[in-house]
């Protein structure tokens, strides 16, 4: 089935915060969430699919420019269904795939466009990526649509994300950002 997910991470960047205050510049305020899509295959309780999610945090870097904290995160899962009951399932999922983590900074006043081609440098970008591992495991209840067992899945899913790469932007490792338990909850069809 294919799934819609939102969820929470509970990391912060708390070394880049601190990087960004010693060069005048406000830090960022809570946690990254992230909107994502989930897709989810069956065959006799071994489960296969494809997660793609990308975490995010905006704000206000000073009076004129903004700065935002992205990552991307795609993974090919495989795993195991470890319960069925009706319309309740359990199971588990092991991940490998790609993260990568861009910093940006953007002016909020830049020139009219002409003058834009003749100074140029305005805002800022750092990014950096690697592999990426994590086992999930999750819990779903399927709400029957229709006789031929189409059904509405709700699901809630949790992990932990192991960064297999340092991630470095400039100087500062955010491996530790990149590592981070997680809860994604879940809204799918399956047919």
């Amino acid at each position: 089935g294919a799934h819609l997910v939102y969820g929470q991470h509970f990391t912060r960047p708390d070394e880049l915060n601190t990087v960004l205050e010693e060069n005048g510049l406000r830090p960022f305020e809570g946690r990254p969430n992230n909107w994502g899509l989930k897709i989810l295959g069956e065959t006799k309780g071994f489960l296969y699919g494809m997660d793609f999610y990308n975490l995010g945090l905006s704000g206000d870097a000073n009076e004129s420019k903004t700065q935002t904290l992205n990552s991307l995160r795609i993974y090919a899962n495989a795993g195991l269904k470890f319960f069925e009951q009706k319309n309740l399932e359990m199971g588990g999922l092991a991940g490998l795939g790609y993260g990568n983590i861009r910093y940006t900074l953007t002016d909020n006043f830049k020139p009219d466009f002409p003058l834009l081609f003749e100074e140029p440098k305005h805002d800022g970008m750092m990014k950096n990526g690697g592999l990426m591992a994590k086992p999930e495991v999750y819990i779903a209840y399927g709400i029957p649509i229709s006789i031929n067992k189409s059904r509405v899945i709700l699901g809630l899913h949790g992990g932990y994300e192991l960064p297999l790469a340092r991630y470095r932007l400039g100087d500062l490792s955010m491996s530790k950002y990149m590592a981070n338990p997680y809860l994604q909850f879940s809204l799918g069809f399956r047919p």
